[in-house]
């Protein structure tokens, strides 16, 4: 059975360059036609300043390459020389960053210039930073800590400047929907908050912006041309990559950069708070009902899907009502690769939806040729009683936008391999979890067992109070706003 880069059904059918960090102004340029205002919410106002879209512009197939000189070897003014000693001086400090073990990974490097070569040189290779084990010792101490729970703030002083929201529109189109999440939780505490992309006039953002993505942002289409100083040194940076990826190394001068950085994850926001100021912070989510945009074109996915319905989900439909046994979306890796052909003949008499998207496509994004499947991921997690989640590969984050956003959101049970221990969320509490092995054994025991199908149900009903307690969009909008103020009353590190 073939999974990799379609979609297979079960039983019932068989089909399934970053850029340099600091650059000079440029003051030419016409600014782009502004899209009408949107209002969001009852108490606070969300305005949308996005361009419209040029379909005639396809995005990358894949990320801009950078060479060796992308990082200035001479900053250009007195600012970027102190942008640049704030993030040598961060560097040094991250407990990720090992002077004498990176000197090993790169002879090239020399004795005393580990630094020097990893901001010039290093930040832009393919091939991870450090060695898998390095990364497995260091990150090893992260399975023995509770982080704790999410707690609700008191209601800051609403600001009176507007608060900018910003991701790159060639990006993956999940990034943008994390960024719409932050903004509607913005406006849902009061805020008012400009939503835009890299398309936007420079100087129409507000004072404070946050922006998403960074390796994506600043490094696709116009984004190049944002790594300013009297940007960077103001910029709020929320970082969706995990900390063993080249992405992640790859943004991380300008997460260091930043004034302050947001995190997905609770343990990378952890690492990033010894040197900076750092905060956990998801975005708030809604459970009503939800439609299937009919402004976009539907992905080719979704032609002729049996399980399609009617295009609402419904978090709350019982589990036993929906068509789907188990959905998986995720791009492909030798990890999953391995997990699928070898579970193969157990998931064939499932009725499951898996797509493994192929390797060298590019940012996942309307504009290509398989659509937007952002939208298309989240109806299928509403036909199935189980989300599925295989690591990429052998570090264990929990993966947040896949198992809270798609699945936990619309009322899917998730299922994960052993992952790092997260705030609020606890195995076999509110999702279930198992070495990769064991996994499919799990998922039968969900799906066909009636005591397991019991405790699905009770998990899912958990879930659903959970963030209906403590994840709705005011209160996230509250906590960014608590952040945003102690960074405007605190000092940067």
């Amino acid at each position: 059975m073939a999974f990799s880069g379609c979609y297979t059904l079960g039983s019932r059918s068989t089909r399934a360059r970053m850029s340099p960090l600091f650059t000079r102004h440029s003051r030419g340029g016409k600014a782009p036609d502004q899209a009408p205002a949107a209002s969001v919410g009852a108490t606070g106002h969300v305005t949308d300043i996005r361009p419209p879209v040029d379909a005639s512009l396809a995005p990358p197939r894949a990320f801009r390459p950078c060479g060796p000189t992308g990082f200035p070897a001479h900053p250009l003014s007195p600012a970027a020389w102190a942008l640049l000693l704030r993030v040598r001086r961060r560097l040094v400090r991250f407990p990720l960053f090992d002077r004498r073990e990176y000197c090993r990974r790169h002879p090239g490097a020399g004795r005393h210039f580990p630094l020097s070569h990893f901001l010039h040189c290093g930040m832009y290779r393919n091939q991870p930073i450090f060695p898998p084990v390095y990364f497995a010792k260091a990150l090893a101490e992260r399975l023995r800590v509770t982080p704790p729970d999410n707690e609700d703030v008191a209601a800051p002083a609403i600001p009176d400047r507007p608060i900018g929201v910003f991701a790159s529109s060639l990006g993956n189109s999940f990034m943008a929907e994390i960024a719409d999440d932050l903004a509607a939780s913005l406006g849902a505490a009061g805020a008012r908050v400009v939503r835009g992309d890299e398309r936007c006039p420079r100087s129409q953002r507000p004072r404070t912006c946050i922006y998403v993505a960074p390796h994506e942002f600043f490094a696709l289409g116009q984004g190049p041309a944002w790594t300013r100083p009297d940007i960077l040194r103001g910029a709020v940076l929320y970082n969706t990559e995990q900390s063993q990826t080249p992405w992640f190394w790859r943004a991380l001068p300008l997460l260091l950069a930043s004034r302050g950085v947001l995190d997905l994850s609770w343990h990378t926001a952890s690492l990033l708070g010894e040197v900076m100021p750092s905060a956990h912070v998801v975005p708030g989510l809604g459970l009503a009902p939800w439609t299937l945009p009919a402004d976009r074109p539907a992905p080719a996915l979704l032609d002729g899907a049996w399980w399609r319905g009617d295009d609402t989900v419904d978090p709350r439909s019982p589990l036993a009502d929906r068509p789907l046994d188990l959905v998986f979306f995720g791009g492909e890796t030798e990890a999953r690769d391995r997990f699928f052909a070898r579970h193969a003949a157990r998931f064939a008499g499932l009725d499951c939806l898996i797509y493994l998207r192929k390797r060298g496509r590019g940012p996942i994004n309307a504009a290509n040729a398989e659509g937007d499947l952002c939208p298309c991921a989240r109806l299928a997690c509403g036909r199935a009683r189980l989300t599925v989640s295989v690591h990429r590969d052998a570090f264990g984050f929990f993966e947040w936008h896949r198992l809270v956003r798609q699945a936990m959101a619309s009322g899917s049970v998730a299922v994960t391999e052993r992952c790092f221990p997260v705030p609020d969320f606890r195995p076999g509490t509110h999702y279930f979890c198992e070495d990769a092995d064991r996994l499919p054994q799990l998922i039968e025991w969900l799906l066909r067992d009636p005591d397991g199908r019991v405790q699905a149900e009770r998990a899912r009903d958990r879930c659903l109070g959970l963030l209906a307690h403590r994840f709705r969009p005011e209160q996230a909008g509250r906590r960014l706003l608590s952040f945003l103020d102690r960074l405007e009353h605190g000092h940067a590190v």
